[in-house]
């Protein structure tokens, strides 16, 4: 793990924060919410007429196609601000795991994958204490850069998402500041809970332990092994990063989820960008539906 303690902060610190680090996602899903699609990923430029780009499949790859008919590539090193609207139906609030993966031209060759970066932004539907609207701030602040982002390792990421716990240090960190409890509008749900939980791993994320497994597991029993031609995939990536973004329907019949990443460095080729609405994945049988949505964009 590297070092995370400046990252841990206590339940009466996050009770504190803002809903700042959001504001700007919000101000484009509502300045767009009636231009947009269901189910479909979007880039915005700013909030005003014009600065909305579609992301389109041309070839097999993701591309962004803006209002005057364009189509262009992500370009290197470049902020985007996506935008996705769900599809219709479903629960009023979510939290949605975003994974983007970063592919140079020089993959990489070390055994181990690359650490894992993870944000989460903030959410006014937390639930603590019998609450179920306590605001929480972004993890870490906006004033963190991606490429400074709290890195866990892949191995330590991969097993406690897959297996509910480590036996180490990066367990408080899970803890602390990525998972939580919310309500989606009916009751309060936890991230912990397995399927739940199984939305944030990236690779064979449908072979996760459930609760009886867990136990058994906590108590010696060996873990399920993932699929090794999935690991073979992540291992390419220079940079795996994981934004955990979220929605609240309010009147609307779709919900709009809000994140950023700059489009990698100077010898980055593509990015790929995986999106999971969590309530949508579990409202829909998951692991035996899978609702997740996946990108891959060619850069230049």
């Amino acid at each position: 793990m590297r070092s995370l303690n400046p990252w841990i902060f206590s339940a009466a610190a996050l009770l504190c924060g803002t809903l700042t680090a959001s504001a700007q996602g919000n101000q484009y899903c509502q300045a767009f919410f009636g231009e947009m699609t269901d189910d479909t990923l979007y880039a915005a430029r700013c909030a005003q007429a014009g600065c909305l780009d579609k992301v389109v499949e041309i070839g097999g790859n993701a591309a962004l196609l803006s209002a005057d008919g364009v189509v262009h590539q992500l370009k290197k090193g470049q902020l985007y601000n996506f935008i996705y609207k769900t599809p219709p139906g479903g629960l009023p609030n979510s939290l949605v795991v975003v994974q983007v993966k970063q592919l140079d031209a020089t993959p990489r060759t070390t055994l181990a994958p690359s650490p894992v970066r993870i944000r989460r932004y903030a959410l006014d539907f937390a639930c603590y204490r019998g609450r179920h609207d306590v605001s929480l701030p972004q993890l870490p602040s906006d004033a963190v850069r991606g490429r400074d982002l709290p890195a866990i390792d892949y191995d330590k990421y991969d097993e406690f998402h897959r297996d509910g716990f480590t036996s180490s240090t990066e367990d408080r960190y899970f803890h602390n500041n990525v998972h939580l409890s919310y309500f989606n509008g009916q009751s309060c749900v936890s991230t912990l809970d397995p399927a739940r939980r199984a939305q944030f791993l990236i690779h064979d994320h449908k072979n996760f332990a459930g609760r009886l497994e867990r136990i058994f597991i906590s108590l010696g029993a060996p873990p399920n092994k993932a699929n090794a031609a999935d690991l073979e995939t992540v291992r390419k990536y220079e940079r795996l990063k994981v934004l955990i973004s979220n929605y609240r329907r309010g009147s609307n019949p779709q919900g709009c989820a809000a994140f950023s990443t700059k489009a990698g460095g100077s010898n980055s080729v593509q990015l790929d960008v995986v999106v999971r609405d969590i309530e949508q994945q579990v409202q829909a049988g998951f692991p035996l539906y899978d609702t997740s949505r996946n990108w891959s964009f060619l850069l230049e």
